[in-house]
């Protein structure tokens, strides 16, 4: 239980990570930051790296990607199944956090995601038709699980220059949503990339379509 605030954490130090920041100056480019103690920045802590296991490039401080490290794995709260690298699922983490700081995050998500879909409506609109008909497969496009309550994904996301179209949207479970994120194809998961390409034409020819572009930028370089 942190003593500065009162909130139950795991870790050996007294107070959580919350408690323990502070403003501090990047001894790498100068930048502001707030961290319990690291000298530099996380951008100045990042780089792109090459994963020893799988090969893929990724972007980031730690040795293997993401992808790497996440596996199945039981939460200790919940006991519900789930992917990742943490002890506890993501609702679980996301029930831990105060309440009032989950509703300031969800209004701030929402809003960025909504300018972004009614930015490019004008020219992409989606019908509920066409969202039903998306949703009527009702299984995850990257790994076969159940997905009646599973999200309309973006293939390329909004936030990577996607079009909010039905050439752009699949359904995905929970899990694949959350763990794709922002994500562009070819730095996700390969076995789950691999598999959306091998049951989906939108995602094969989107995934194509980024190896296409990072051959080009390597060119280029």
């Amino acid at each position: 239980m942190c003593t500065g605030c009162g909130v139950a954490f795991t870790g050996k130090r007294s107070r959580c990570n919350r408690c323990q920041n502070e403003d501090r100056e990047c001894a790498g480019c100068g930048r502001e930051f707030r961290s319990a103690g690291n000298r530099l920045c996380s951008g100045c802590r990042a780089k792109d790296r090459e994963c020893p296991d799988c090969g893929r490039i990724f972007w980031g401080n730690r040795t293997i990607c993401p992808g790497c490290e996440a596996t199945d794995r039981v939460c200790v709260e919940c006991s519900s199944p789930f992917w990742g690298r943490d002890r506890r699922c993501g609702p679980c983490k996301w029930h831990s956090v105060p309440p009032e700081i989950r509703t300031n995050r969800s209004r701030a998500y929402n809003n960025a995601r909504r300018a972004r879909i009614l930015g490019t409506e004008a020219r992409d609109r989606v019908t509920e038709a066409e969202y039903s008909e998306i949703r009527a497969g009702g299984q995850c496009v990257y790994c076969d699980r159940p997905a009646a309550d599973g999200d309309v994904d973006h293939i390329r996301p909004l936030t990577r220059g996607g079009r909010h179209e039905v050439a752009n949207l699949v359904l995905a479970c929970i899990n694949c949503n959350r763990s794709k994120n922002n994500s562009l194809l070819v730095r996700w998961r390969p076995d789950r990339v691999e598999h959306g390409c091998r049951v989906s034409a939108k995602v094969r020819a989107e995934y194509e379509r980024q190896v296409a572009e990072g051959q080009e930028s390597g060119a280029m370089l």
